[in-house]
Formats: C-alpha cells, sequence, structure tokens
C-alpha cells in the first residue's frame, strides 16, 4: 500500500510537471486521459495537446521535457515525431504525451478511439503554506532589574500637612478726625480802614474865635 501511496505522489508530480512545461509556451486544448481501468491500455495516463504551428509543436515537446528532467530528474523513454512536429509522441512509461499540430489532432482523434478513458480535470498547483512569522524575542532586561526580582512596593504618600487656618488681620483703628482749624473770621475790609484812620488821623481841636480874638487880628 506504502508503495502505491508512493507511485500515485510521484504520478501526480510528474503530470504536474508536463502541464507546466506545456503552459510554459502557450499549449492549449489540453487533455488528460485516465485509462487505469482500461485493460488493454499501454499506460495509465495519456496528455494530449495542440500547437498551432510545426514550430510551436516542437517548442512544447522540449520545454514539457525540460521541466521533468529539472523539477524531478524525470526524462522520457522515448521522443518521436519531433523532426516533422505534426504529431509527436513522448513516453514517460506510465504517462504517453501527445502534442499535435492542430490539423493533425482532428485527423487522429486520439480521445474517439480512447474514448473508454475517464477525462480529468487538470491538477492545480498546491499554494504553499504562509510561513508563520516568527515571535518577536523579548528583550532582555537590563542587569539591575533582572536582578531585583520584584519590585518593592512604592511607599505611600505622605499626606499633605493641613494648613493652619490664618488668622483673620485685626481691623485697622478708625482714625480720630481731626477737628479742622478754626479760621479767624476776616474782619470786613472797612473796619481795617477805619483802624489805620484812627492811628493816623490826629483831632485838632477846633478853635473859638472871640470877639477878641478878633479884634487882635483885625489891628
Amino acid at each position: 500500500m506504502k508503495k502505491k501511496a508512493a507511485d500515485k505522489s510521484s504520478e501526480d508530480a510528474l503530470l504536474l510537471s508536463i502541464i507546466d512545461g506545456i503552459e510554459e509556451v502557450k499549449g492549449h486544448d489540453i487533455k488528460i486521459l485516465d485509462l487505469r481501468n482500461i485493460e488493454a491500455a499501454i499506460a495509465d495516463y495519456f496528455i494530449v495537446c495542440t500547437g498551432t504551428s510545426t514550430t510551436q509543436v516542437e517548442a512544447i515537446a522540449r520545454s514539457a521535457e525540460n521541466f521533468t528532467r529539472k523539477e524531478l530528474d524525470e526524462r522520457p523513454r522515448r521522443v518521436e515525431g519531433v523532426r516533422n512536429a505534426q504529431w509527436v509522441l513522448m513516453d514517460y512509461f506510465t504517462i504517453i504525451v501527445h502534442v499535435f499540430y492542430e490539423p493533425m489532432r482532428e485527423h487522429y482523434d486520439i480521445e474517439g478511439l480512447w474514448s473508454d478513458g475517464k477525462v480529468m480535470a487538470l491538477p492545480k498547483k498546491a499554494k504553499p503554506e504562509p510561513k508563520a512569522k516568527a515571535e518577536p524575542k523579548p528583550k532582555a532586561e537590563p542587569k539591575a532589574k533582572a536582578k531585583a526580582k520584584a519590585k518593592a512596593p512604592a511607599k505611600p504618600k505622605a499626606e499633605p500637612k493641613v494648613k493652619a487656618a490664618a488668622k483673620p488681620k485685626a481691623e485697622p483703628k478708625a482714625k480720630v478726625a481731626a477737628k479742622p482749624k478754626a479760621k479767624a473770621s476776616a474782619k470786613p475790609k472797612a473796619e481795617q480802614k477805619a483802624k489805620v484812620a484812627v492811628k493816623t488821623i490826629t483831632v485838632v481841636k477846633p478853635k473859638v474865635v472871640t470877639k477878641k480874638t478878633a479884634k487882635k487880628k483885625d489891628e
């Protein structure tokens, strides 16, 4: 059972490699015939494809051979028809490849002759699984931190001291209202002048003129 499983996986890899080589140079109308259920079959699989010119037919055959040689180190047991490039046959033991120039494919009708075979879907390449991203390595802690396994619990912050309530400022003493100085009432100017006049004017007593004095003056 293990041998058969190994053979199956190698056949699948060979099928994929041949088809990759055909598609590389634009070979078209590719079909795979599964002949394993036919007793008289000369191979397990037929691969049939077409080229639009004899030059392309030859290029398809060369490309398929190069792919199997480089990828799997597999070479066909024999290759026929390359010189004329009308129908090239490549024998890989369990797989036979038929590369036809387009008019020749219709003429020989390989699919009709082996119609008991089952037409297979073209195998698809398995997509490579995305590589898992490597998790970044944790950075090495500095030596001082590495030695201290557990950090000492942080000391509780001292509660702020309650500020003493500020004493109310003493109310300023009421200033004693200064008594306005009583201004000496100004005496009227007329009175002042009168006083001055009193000081300077000397009172002259009028002389009484008598009759005697009048006679003396007349004399």
